[in-house]
């Protein structure tokens, strides 16, 4: 069905940007691209959950290039 796939689709997005970023990383930073990933679908259940877990995922980082590594790996 469609709500896994919006939820893939979405962090997939933040993978993308943080591969394109680079130099330190600011949580600040990620979690205004977290908001507008989630501003596309606000509603979405799935979605919100995957996100949430995103930030759990990158929380600790120093970089973007660890923040892509993991993103890709969850």
């Amino acid at each position: 069905r469609g709500a896994p796939a919006i939820a893939i689709s979405g962090c997939f997005a933040l993978a993308l940007e943080a591969k394109h970023r680079s130099g330190s990383f600011q949580f600040s930073d990620f979690e205004g691209l977290v908001k507008k990933v989630h501003s596309s679908r606000p509603t979405a259940v799935n979605l919100t959950f995957a996100l949430n877990q995103a930030r759990e995922t990158v929380q600790n980082v120093s970089n973007w290039q660890q923040a892509y590594n993991l993103l890709v790996q969850f």
